[in-house]
C-alpha cells in the first residue's frame, strides 16, 4: 500500500515493580512496514543499527540491552500480523507514526490498530501533513470512538525545539493520542504513575 513507507511503531517495555524492588525489562523497539517494502526496511535497519547494543546507553546499566524487531503490519490485517510477530494486544507503551493519514478508507483501520496495541497509559504521536483534509477531519472525529483523546502539540514542540522548525515550514502537525478515561480512572492512573516515579527516585 503506497504511503506507508514512513510508518513506525515504537514499543518501549517499561520497568515493572515487584514489591520494593524495581525490575527493569529491556526495551523492545518494533519497526513496521507493509509487505511490499519490508526488504527495504530490513536493509535500512541493518545499515543504521548493525549493533543494537549501541542503544543500551538509554537504559539502566543493570538492564539487558534493548531489542530491535522488524515486522510486517497492514492495518487491515493487524490482528493476524501482530499474532505472527508475537505482539500481544495492549502491550505497547509508545506509538510513533509519520505520514500515516492520507486516505479516508485507511483512517479507521489505523485507529483500530492503535486501539489494539494501546493500553490505558499508552501515548501515541502522529506526525502528518494535512494532505487529505477529509481524512484529517475524520481522524479527529473518529478518535473518541476508539477511546482516544486527541491534542495538537505542534506549537509546544516547535517552541521548545527550534531545530524542528523545518517541520513547521513543511506544515507538519503533531497529534498526541491518549486514553479517553473517565475522571476516576485518570486519577488512579496519575496516583500509580506518581508512586512509580517516587520508587524510581524521580520524586521526593
Amino acid at each position: 500500500m503506497v504511503g506507508f513507507s514512513l510508518h513506525k511503531i515504537l514499543q518501549l517495555k517499561r520497568g515493572m515493580e515487584r514489591g520494593e524492588e524495581v525490575i527493569f525489562e529491556p526495551w523492545q523497539v518494533i519497526l513496521t512496514e507493509t509487505g511490499q517494502v519490508m526488504d527495504n526496511l530490513r536493509r535500512n535497519c541493518q545499515r543504521n543499527y548493525p549493533k543494537v547494543s549501541l542503544l543500551s546507553t538509554l537504559s539502566p546499566s543493570s538492564s539487558p540491552p534493548p531489542s530491535l524487531m522488524v515486522c510486517e503490519l497492514d492495518w487491515t490485517k493487524y490482528r493476524e500480523h501482530c499474532q505472527d510477530a508475537g505482539i500481544e494486544p495492549h502491550t505497547v507503551d509508545l506509538i510513533l507514526g509519520t505520514d500515516v493519514v492520507f486516505s479516508i478508507r485507511f483512517v479507521e483501520p489505523l485507529l483500530q490498530t492503535m486501539e489494539y496495541l494501546s493500553h490505558e497509559e499508552t501515548i501515541a504521536i502522529l506526525c502528518l501533513q494535512e494532505r487529505c483534509p477529509d481524512s484529517y477531519a475524520l481522524l479527529r472525529t473518529k478518535a473518541c470512538d476508539y477511546g482516544f483523546d486527541v491534542k495538537d502539540i505542534s506549537r509546544n514542540v516547535y517552541d521548545r525545539f527550534p531545530s524542528c522548525s523545518f517541520g513547521q515550514n513543511l506544515e507538519c502537525k503533531l497529534l498526541q493520542f491518549t486514553a479517553n478515561a473517565d475522571p476516576l480512572t485518570k486519577q488512579k492512573q496519575k496516583e500509580k504513575t506518581t508512586k512509580k516515579k517516587r520508587k524510581l527516585g524521580y520524586l521526593e
